[in-house]
């Protein structure tokens, strides 16, 4: 039975917290709705999606950190859907289904490897010059005008610019596979057929253009990014190519997403806190701490599913075997009981330790380029003349990679003072 009049759905309480999975606001202003689920039902069993949802730093970290709780690949659900509908959707199956952050055991830590050994075929200290390059180039192109989308300018072909130099990639094709990509991550929550229809045509296109960059730089001999993805993958060399091919789409897009994220709230953060921006400017030395906050604050990755393999409690809540959990990376990073001021940006913070790329054994490998980019980014930003917003922002419609679409803006005119 259960007490207060709440009711139970397949022997699970449910508790009338008022949570909405589908809410619009979730997609701009998460935050007061995460706060009030975590203080009143932080470990929430959700009929809607029929899975727990966890709020709280201290549970998610312990789920994430646990082997009994594994990742939830959403391609047995793609292959099921296309045999329902009637679909190929081999292309994008074959894409996730080559993404580390869905995989498990040997698998998983196998090509976690290969991923290592292509971000680290350069250190950071050698790699910041190039990226620092690919900033201040793209910063060249809109320094002088007076009104721009930060977005489109800077925030997303910044950080595929700079995973195009990493995987080998001609800069031309970075405007190209952005048109093709720039939606891919809507599959991870709720969509038509028409998207998933959308979305692996688009895929079929990149899959072809990245086999004919990986036969191009094998053909001549060359060392970087592609060429290590062949080298990892195995069977005949068209069976190499496709493989190497799936696991770049992963390293270019998928995994560039929450730097896409990161990159829109830094000009999002020289508008609204122009008085940090200030200090930053007198006092470089806190742009790391300060790029470090704002990827905690934001949390451009909002969610990530796992399933319970044997009965345990979570929270003081049973979760049985089976049963799946939606952790809400935004709401852990703002949990008051882990930091103090938890929706407060403060540069002057230390010891963040936070869930925003992930933690334990699926903990995102690019974090530390990650956050580089974006205090190159940052340094590049202080320097552009001050701006202010010229319209609306406008959000991406997902619920788990949070990120401004569109943000434009322009320069702030300075008063002429009379001679």
């Amino acid at each position: 039975m259960v007490a207060g009049g709440d009711r139970a759905v397949n022997d699970r309480p449910v508790i009338s917290v008022g949570f909405d999975p589908f809410d619009e606001t979730l997609i701009s202003a998460p935050y007061p709705t995460y706060h009030r689920l975590r203080s009143e039902d932080p470990v929430h069993w959700n009929p809607t999606l029929r899975c727990w949802v966890l709020t709280r730093m201290e549970d998610v970290i312990a789920v994430l950190h646990d082997s009994n709780f594994v990742v939830k690949s959403p391609v047995p659900f793609f292959a099921e859907l296309a045999a329902r509908a009637n679909r190929n959707y081999d292309a994008l199956i074959n894409a996730v289904d080559a993404t580390p952050l869905f995989q498990e055991g040997s698998r998983q830590r196998r090509n976690r490897q290969i991923v290592a050994r292509v971000l680290n075929r350069v250190a950071l200290s050698e790699l910041r010059p190039a990226i620092k390059t690919i900033a201040s180039s793209l910063c060249a192109q809109f320094r002088d005008l007076e009104a721009y989308d930060a977005i489109a300018v800077f925030a997303a072909p910044f950080p595929q610019y700079v995973n195009a130099h990493l995987l080998g990639l001609p800069s031309s094709d970075v405007p190209v596979l952005d048109d093709l990509l720039n939606r891919l991550s809507l599959i991870f929550d709720p969509a038509t057929l028409e998207l998933y229809d959308e979305l692996n045509a688009k895929l079929v296109t990149v899959l072809n253009l990245l086999k004919s960059r990986v036969s191009e730089v094998i053909a001549a001999g060359q060392e970087n990014g592609l060429s290590i993805f062949y080298a990892g993958a195995s069977g005949s060399h068209e069976q190499k190519l496709a493989e190497a091919a799936e696991a770049a789409v992963f390293l270019y897009r998928v995994a560039t997403e929450a730097t896409i994220g990161l990159m829109g709230m830094l000009f999002r953060l020289m508008i609204e806190k122009p008085a940090l921006i200030e200090e930053l400017r007198v006092r470089p030395e806190l742009i790391p701490t300060t790029v470090s906050e704002v990827i905690r604050l934001e949390s451009n990755i909002q969610r990530s599913m796992r399933i319970c393999r044997a009965t345990c409690e979570i929270g003081g809540k049973v979760i049985k075997a089976g049963e799946p959990l939606l952790l809400l990376l935004g709401a852990a990073n703002r949990d008051p009981a882990s930091f103090g001021d938890p929706d407060g940006l403060d540069p002057h913070r230390g010891g963040i330790v936070d869930v925003a790329f992930g933690a334990g054994r699926h903990f995102c490998s690019g974090a530390s380029l990650a956050h580089l980019e974006g205090c190159v980014a940052l340094e590049q930003i202080l320097d552009l003349p001050p701006i202010q917003r010229a319209g609306p922002e406008e959000w991406y419609p997902g619920r788990t990679v949070r990120k401004l679409r569109c943000l434009p803006v322009q320069v702030k005119k300075t008063r002429s003072i009379d001679a």
